[in-house]
């Protein structure tokens, strides 16, 4: 009888200590994870082993480097104008880089614009808004399915800039596109339906101030609906939302012609921001918005929508520079349609093939006047 207890003594304590063992490592795992591998995985480039391999690299230049027959204020892309595409090819020629072994983008900070002197809040800011514009095509990053771009990248690797926006252009496959997201390997990515013409342009910012405040963004906060119209993603309280990205798939072969595009929307209390994504006909729909956090300074953010002109298929929107404000993100939409979530009350306005950031305005085009380029514009507030 003493054997058989101190078998029974042995087994018991044993298997307490097995489960101490196992609880040990399963908490260990959970409070060492990287954070990317815990998220799920909207990254189709992923899902599919399609990454390429090729190292990315940034070729930045300064605005005063343009030749001086290019109107930046005219100019509706950085890709389709044949001066930019020499201007293009000029750079990477006397970068030594190559679009056979490297993947590259371009990098260009905005021009620096005085404050207007009767601004009330002129006095009272300590720190300002920085921002520069990213951007590919399908020429700068031939041979890749998808197109990608990091604010990580920037060869001079200033670790103070930070993704804002990501906004994707296809404007030869007749409105059928994938859209753009972003996630903790790629700050901002869209793929291609053939290797043509696809543009992607995104935003890097930081806060240059004198009270060591600064600007962080992550891509926590997402929402996906399948077979429906609509999905909104809400940034958390004490985070705002920055730049809206949207994708109508986690495949390949499901892009539409029917992809409204994404907003930035501010729920109706003014406490919440976040993002909203419509498609017309039924499908998948993934929201990502790009939240800020911000330290020892405030954020403030505004829409600013620009429309198109009767018959016209482009729209343009800006941010007041001289108020401080930057551009952030860029997004366009078929406005009139962006409500419309039930296959019942649906109504055609056009098709939206996307937008560009060309210099700090934000550019959107689309197959009819309903078209709308909508600015996000920030500014560091007192």
């Amino acid at each position: 009888k003493n054997g058989a207890n101190k078998w029974y003594r042995f087994i018991k304590y044993s298997s307490i200590l097995l489960i101490l063992i196992i609880c040990g490592v399963v908490f260990y795992q959970m409070y060492n994870a990287n954070p990317a591998q815990s998220m799920p995985q909207n990254n189709a480039l992923m899902q599919e082993n399609e990454i390429d391999d090729r190292e990315l690299v940034t070729i930045e230049y300064d605005m005063d480097e343009l030749p001086p027959s290019i109107s930046t204020a005219d100019i509706t892309s950085l890709h389709d104008n044949e001066e930019m595409k020499q201007f293009h090819q000029e750079l990477i020629s006397k970068s030594g880089y190559n679009t056979d072994d490297y993947k590259i983008q371009f990098f260009v900070m905005d021009k620096e614009e005085e404050a207007e002197a009767d601004d009330i809040e002129a006095d009272t800011i300590t720190s300002a808004l920085k921002c520069g514009t990213m951007y590919t095509d399908s020429n700068a990053q031939s041979g890749s399915y998808a197109l990608q771009l990091k604010c990580r990248a920037r060869r001079s690797g200033d670790s103070a800039f930070k993704i804002t926006g990501c906004v994707a252009y296809d404007p030869d496959n007749g409105g059928k596109r994938w859209g753009e997201s972003g996630d903790y390997n790629i700050d901002c990515y869209t793929r291609q339906l053939n290797d043509q013409s696809t543009q992607l342009s995104g935003r890097c910012c930081k806060i240059e101030s004198t009270t060591s405040a600064s600007i962080s963004t992550n891509y926590h906060y997402y929402n996906s609906v399948s077979n429906q119209e609509c999905v909104k993603s809400i940034c958390p309280s004490g985070q705002i939302a920055v730049g809206c990205t949207s994708t109508v798939s986690d495949r390949s072969s499901e892009h539409t012609a029917a992809f409204s595009g994404v907003e930035r929307v501010i729920r109706p209390n003014q406490d919440r921001s976040g993002c909203f994504a419509q498609r017309g006909d039924p499908g998948y729909l993934w929201a990502v918005p790009y939240c800020a956090t911000v330290t020892n300074a405030n954020l403030k953010c505004k829409m600013v929508e620009g429309t198109a002109f009767a018959g016209q298929t482009i729209a343009h929107s800006r941010c007041e520079v001289k108020k401080g404000f930057q551009l952030t993100d860029c997004n366009g939409i078929i406005k009139d349609e962006m409500d419309q979530c039930t296959a019942g009350s649906i109504m055609d306005y056009g098709i939206s093939y996307g937008a560009n950031i060309v210099y700090g305005r934000c550019v959107a085009f689309g197959s009819s006047d309903a078209i709308v380029a909508q600015a996000t514009c920030c500014k560091v507030a007192p």
